[in-house]
């Protein structure tokens, strides 16, 4: 075997046969995605067991898979949607009602809480004012965070942080050495795997970012101590410079912690008075 990242019908076929390494290898290229489509629509506290009951039911189902249908990826969302309704099935039979749910969601932890529902707000898979509701929300989301005028390096970080859950190391060590152009592009598309909006959609919110890909840095960033900071990147094209560009710190990792912050803190006023508007 290569040891370049094996393709997906090796590691299905191998797993087919009986190889726990390559259906190990299979779970973790997808597992963000698969945990993606968990993260939001249930508990905090319920995605790991949801997501392990995914993957013991994509092993004990390989067999199934048929990848003249599908990509294995699609199969597998599948399976964590369909998994998801059940959790939701079990919690009405057990008197847990989705407007408990709603409200106990919307009252935890202040401002955290209050950026997350706006995000990924729990729904009923099966409820088509909910789902609408949701989509909504995410959309806002995005059109508020990539039509913000932070610089586009901070807003990058940011959404693989938020939207896909990268860690700060994880965001240090595997994208470093890319530029923003193809982290922007990366970002959009792994996005468009996890979540349920319309592509077309998904490409006009992230559309005021992309825009900002092409004019040399110095015509992005109006902040005159951004400006000063980066004084040597301004006569770049913005989407040719590369993120590692952009460190300051000797640990590069509280580098992409304050840009999370700095994006936090400008946008959540914005989405906490978009959601009290909502609330009423």
């Amino acid at each position: 075997m290569s040891s370049q990242c094996p393709s997906d019908e090796l590691l299905v076929e191998e797993a087919k046969q009986g190889s726990e390494s390559a259906f190990t290898a299979l779970r973790n290229l997808h597992r963000k995605a698969v945990r993606g489509c968990i993260r939001g629509r249930v508990y905090p506290k319920d995605v790991d067991d949801i997501e392990q009951d995914v993957w013991i039911t994509a092993f004990a189902k390989l067999a199934l898979y048929d990848r003249n249908r599908g990509p294995f990826i699609a199969w597998a969302r599948n399976l964590a949607h369909w998994r998801i309704i059940e959790h939701y099935r079990n919690r009405k039979r057990e008197g847990t009602t989705f407007e408990d749910f709603d409200r106990r969601g919307l009252s935890r932890h202040a401002e955290d809480s209050e950026t997350s529902n706006l995000l990924v707000k729990a729904q009923t898979p099966a409820d088509p004012d909910r789902v609408l509701a949701e989509l909504e929300l995410r959309e806002h989301f995005l059109r508020v965070t990539f039509c913000s005028e932070l610089p586009p390096h901070q807003l990058i970080v940011f959404g693989f942080a938020k939207l896909l859950e990268w860690t700060p190391r994880e965001i240090v060590a595997e994208l470093s050495d890319l530029s923003l152009g193809d982290l922007h592009n990366r970002l959009e598309c792994e996005y468009l795997q996890i979540v349920r909006m319309r592509r077309r959609v998904v490409h006009d919110c992230f559309r005021p970012l992309r825009e900002r890909m092409e004019p040399p840095l110095g015509q992005v960033i109006a902040d005159s101590n951004t400006r000063r900071l980066y004084e040597d990147l301004l006569c770049l094209v913005a989407g040719k410079t590369i993120l590692s560009n952009y460190y300051t710190r000797r640990v590069p990792e509280e580098n992409v912690a304050q840009w999370c912050g700095d994006v936090k803190k400008r946008i959540l006023p914005r989405l906490l008075e978009d959601l009290a508007k909502l609330k009423k």
